[in-house]
């Protein structure tokens, strides 16, 4: 459940707080259904704290269940199924809400926050954004290359 599961959530959380520095209120909470042993699946949320989820923010269920594997939950026990069914919904992929941190890509458009009187470029979620004067911001979506060849230099804090 975890690697193919929540894995990719886990290193979403890793890779903001990495590149931002900042915090993620972090939240995964087991569903089981009646007196069951063995969970059904897990609910896992995550929010950036210091820009309100504007960073990063989901919330999804992740599913307790194996391509070709049967499982019991009332009582664990499991075995292989021959020829996977899917029969019902919950063997679905699980559905997801998230909005998802830039990851700058060579020569794809980036989202990037300018300020127009330092000439120092951000990405949206830095801290030194929250501090610039609404004024002096602008938007801009390209690649890091055609931001510097405008005249803006990248911000210390962000590095972007």
């Amino acid at each position: 459940m975890n690697v193919e599961g929540m894995l990719q959530f886990e290193d979403k959380i890793a890779s903001y707080i990495k590149q931002s520095g900042n915090h993620v209120l972090y939240r995964v909470t087991p569903v089981f259904d009646g007196s069951d042993l063995v969970v059904r699946g897990v609910l896992m949320e995550a929010l950036s704290v210091e820009d309100n989820g504007s960073g990063l923010s989901f919330c999804v269920f992740c599913y307790n269940v194996q391509p070709g594997i049967g499982i019991n939950y009332s009582d664990g026990e499991s075995w292989v199924i021959e020829e996977p069914v899917v029969t019902e919904p919950e063997v679905a992929e699980p559905e997801v809400i998230e909005r998802e941190i830039p990851v700058p890509e060579e020569n794809v458009g980036q989202q990037y926050i300018l300020n127009t009187n330092t000439k120092k470029f951000h990405y949206p979620y830095c801290n030194s954004v929250n501090q610039m004067k609404e004024k002096n911001k602008r938007e801009y979506t390209g690649t890091r290359d055609e931001v510097i060849s405008q005249g803006y230099a990248a911000c210390k804090n962000c590095n972007p």
